[in-house]
């Protein structure tokens, strides 16, 4: 689990920069990279069974974390971005878990500081388990806003940016317009589930999930009734309810199967 740990940190970190940094196109490669590369050597990764397959894990994270960078910030242009950004993290998780019996565990220099850290949650915890606590919610807060826009485009849920109606001309207005806050909703959502799950609070977490329905179905109401602008035909409930139900059930599934993970 380690190597998995390693991945989900690195792409965590990129996507964080990534938001915060627009010029410098190198900077969520480069940061992303660093993260991992440190886990790797200060984990003492390398020393652990297999060696040759650490190093070998390695590379699949990096490369994985190249082809992430690439296409996931671009999935609402294109099929093709959100199918690749989704086929690469896919492939390279399945890859490292299949193998994670190889991996050893978190040691060395990084061992000791997670174990002297007295952060809630992460005390108490094997440098392992809160090595992955901690690259999970980095993953939340931006990298699993991607997987549910990703997932989104390649089901064909929501329109890619710019695409036009049947006819050509005026943009087709896409659910996000609609349904504002989303992306800022999700993680806290994410993390709510996360924590609550972790902790052992089902019921709260249940709580959450249905609460996030009770609260939107005004919203969908509204929205069905709508008329778009533009002289557009009004937006049905059927596309809209489709684009919530997709992109929820999404990121539910990210935060509780990370809390499996973990």
């Amino acid at each position: 689990m380690s190597w998995l740990a390693m991945l989900v940190l690195g792409l965590g970190v990129a996507d964080l920069v990534g938001g915060a940094v627009t010029r410098a196109r190198w900077a969520p490669q480069a940061s992303g990279a660093a993260a991992m590369a440190l886990v790797f050597g200060l984990g003492h990764l390398w020393a652990g069974p297999a060696p040759a397959a650490a190093w070998l894990a390695l590379a699949a994270c990096l490369a994985c974390l190249q082809l992430w960078r690439t296409h996931a910030p671009r999935a609402e242009l294109g099929v093709g971005h959100a199918r690749a950004a989704l086929g690469a993290a896919g492939a390279t998780a399945v890859l490292v878990l299949a193998a994670s019996g190889l991996a050893g565990p978190v040691a060395g220099p990084l061992a000791g500081w997670l174990a002297w850290l007295q952060v809630p949650g992460l005390a108490g915890r094997a440098p392992t388990t809160a090595l992955a606590l901690g690259a999970w919610g980095l993953f939340h807060l931006s990298s699993a806003n991607h997987v549910v826009r990703a997932v989104l485009v390649a089901v064909g849920a929501t329109p890619t940016r710019g695409a036009t109606g049947a006819s050509g001309g005026t943009p087709l207005v896409r659910p996000a317009q609609r349904l504002r806050g989303g992306r800022l909703l999700g993680p806290m959502e994410r993390l709510l589930i996360f924590g609550l799950t972790l902790a052992g609070n089902l019921e709260a977490a249940a709580l959450v999930i249905a609460a996030k329905g009770l609260l939107r179905f005004p919203e969908l109401q509204a929205v069905a009734r709508s008329e778009t602008p533009l002289g557009q035909p009004p937006s049905t409930v059927d596309e809209v309810t489709e684009y919530f139900l997709v992109g929820s059930f999404t990121s539910w599934l990210i935060a509780l199967g990370s809390t499996l993970l973990v």
